[in-house]
C-alpha cells in the first residue's frame, strides 16, 4: 500500500473493504487467480487497521496521561 493510498484511507473505509473481500472469499465464488490478490490486499489492509489502531492507542494514552499531570498540578 502506497503513502498517498494510506493518507487517503480511513479506518472505516479499509474496514469495510476488508469485510468486503472477507465475504467474497467466504462466498466460495472466487476463482483462483483473483484470490491470491484479495488474499494480498486482506493483508494490506489488516495491517493498515492495526497501525490504525496502535496509533489512536498511543494518542489516547498521552492525552490521558496529560490529563492526569494537568488534574495533579491543580491539587
Amino acid at each position: 500500500m502506497s503513502e498517498k493510498e494510506k493518507k487517503i484511507l480511513t479506518y472505516n473505509k479499509a474496514l469495510k473493504e476488508l469485510e468486503t473481500i472477507v465475504s467474497k472469499i467466504e462466498s466460495e465464488n472466487v476463482d483462483v487467480d483473483s484470490l491470491a490478490d484479495m488474499i494480498k490486499r486482506a493483508v494490506e489492509l489488516i495491517s493498515f487497521l492495526k497501525e490504525k489502531l496502535f496509533a489512536t492507542q498511543n494518542e489516547i494514552e498521552k492525552a490521558l496521561k496529560d490529563l492526569e499531570e494537568i488534574l495533579h498540578k491543580e491539587k
